[in-house]
């Protein structure tokens, strides 16, 4: 039995806007960054807070919605992660990406209290495992 665990849900703020690519096989595509943090109290009663940028990338009709929306405004992303292989200054580095299966963007509620959108449904959609070359 293959059981895949790879799930990743990531919260936060959108921090540019996108643009919206066609791949060579015609699939649209964006990339972007949501921006995540933890605040927390540290040592001898100090707020801290870290924060972490990470990279996404869509297909499809997510890609259209990641490019709908704006820099700065709240997102829900579930999706898998990729290992991205880089060249920095002539050096092989990587870094983690987040696959983007599902990109909602949360709602403001009456009482000011933020809300998932619900999601239409369009049947079993798959995106690609991996990313093109």
């Amino acid at each position: 039995m293959n059981t895949n665990y790879n799930s990743t849900v990531v919260c936060g703020r959108l921090v540019w806007d996108t643009k919206l690519k066609r791949l060579a096989d015609g699939t649209e595509a964006s990339v972007g960054t949501i921006a995540t943090s933890h605040t927390f109290m540290g040592k001898a009663g100090k707020r801290s807070q870290h924060i972490a940028l990470v990279p996404v990338i869509t297909f499809g009709e997510q890609a259209l919605i990641l490019t709908s929306l704006h820099q700065g405004q709240h997102v829900f992303a579930i999706g898998h992660l990729l290992t991205e292989a880089l060249i920095e200054a002539g050096k092989a580095t990587s870094r983690l990406v987040l696959v983007c299966h599902e990109l909602r963007p949360f709602l403001q509620g009456l009482n000011g209290v933020a809300k998932v959108s619900e999601r239409p449904d369009h049947g079993d959609d798959q995106l690609p495992s991996r990313l093109p070359n």
